[in-house]
């Protein structure tokens, strides 16, 4: 009891010792031990520590400056980068940052392989290149439509089952649409479910990226251009090839449609006549309705022959008894009837 007395006490000394806060001065409360962290001055704020900062920045748009002087003169007058004013090490830093934007750009609007389809195999002499029929898919060769409880239910445009088999034999047949993988090779298995009409499927991510738009660029088909036909339903698709280009109406379910029925002969033409440029006989037909203009010129041509034909009987049928009886009737004596 006596010791928590004494322990009692001399805590009330302690504290009655003590001077009263409300008492002390404002230096003194600015000064002491409590405020210590609130009143003390951090480094960076210290005149050396703004003196680095600031060379520091100087430093870094200088540099920054530099670099885009450099990069600009970089990009559009390269005779200038061989000049003593310009480090080469900097230079180098300049060309690398190209090169990556550039990797980093074509990532994202080019092909993901500059060779799509796989080299030819060496053709024996004496047999030409095979060519190449590219088509695209929904609205060219066929259409979907959404129906509640079935899902999607593709139409074939008349005539693809007929036209699909006589390709074959003929075309290396690729298919390259805008439609994302997963789709575009459901709808193909649809179509191909062996596995032996076409050579290759390629969907969306094998398109280029131009002006904000997709397009089908073929330098990346790994073909030579004068052997490959594509046929597309959009003028903006193939843009970039425009020569190579076959346009069919949009197809939406139509089971009138001929077109494709139409474009078979002129695609075997190109086949059977071992046409050296395909894009010189398109341009002879034109873009658009080829099939039906080919269809017309060989009628034409038919029709020429026939009439070229008649016009032949006709002159061994009644032009030569017309000149023996003119040649009789000059000497004087009377046609012999024939034996």
């Amino acid at each position: 009891m006596l010791l928590y007395r004494a322990r009692t006490m001399s805590i009330i000394r302690r504290f009655s010792s003590r001077p009263n806060r409300m008492e002390e001065s404002d230096d003194d409360l600015l000064f002491s031990n409590d405020n210590i962290q609130s009143t003390h001055v951090p480094k960076s704020n210290t005149p050396f520590r703004r003196a680095v900062r600031a060379l520091w920045r100087i430093f870094s748009y200088s540099t920054i400056c530099l670099f885009g002087y450099t990069y600009y003169h970089y990009k559009t007058n390269k005779d200038y980068m061989t000049q003593a004013l310009i480090y080469p090490t900097f230079v180098k830093a300049v060309k690398w940052t190209d090169d990556t934007i550039l990797g980093i750009k074509s990532l994202m609007v080019d092909p993901p392989l500059d060779k799509l389809l796989p080299d030819l195999p060496k053709m024996p002499p004496g047999y030409p290149l095979p060519k190449t029929l590219v088509l695209d898919l929904k609205g060219t060769i066929l259409s979907t439509e959404y129906k509640f409880g079935q899902g999607y239910v593709i139409m074939k445009r008349p005539g693809l089952t007929e036209f699909l088999n006589k390709m074959s034999q003929m075309y290396e047949v690729v298919i390259l649409c805008e439609e994302e993988t997963m789709f575009m090779s459901q709808l193909t298995e649809s179509l191909d479910p062996n596995h032996r009409i076409f050579s290759a499927r390629m969907g969306r991510e094998c398109l280029c990226y131009r002006d904000g738009e997709f397009v089908k660029d073929l330098k990346y088909l790994n073909r030579d251009l004068k052997n490959v036909v594509i046929l597309d339903k959009s003028p903006k698709m193939i843009r970039l090839q425009e020569d190579n280009a076959i346009l069919l109406p949009e197809f939406n379910g139509d089971k009138e449609d001929k077109y494709l029925i139409e474009i078979i002969p002129f695609l075997e033409h190109l086949v059977k006549d071992r046409v050296q440029d395909v894009r010189e006989e398109i341009k002879k037909y034109g873009h658009s309705e080829t099939g039906k203009k080919y269809l017309e010129r060989l009628q034409k041509i038919r029709d020429s022959i026939v009439l070229k034909q008649n016009q032949g009987f006709g002159r061994l049928l009644v032009r030569k008894p017309q000149q023996s009886a003119t040649a009789d009737a000059s000497t004087g004596q009377t046609p012999k009837p024939p034996a």
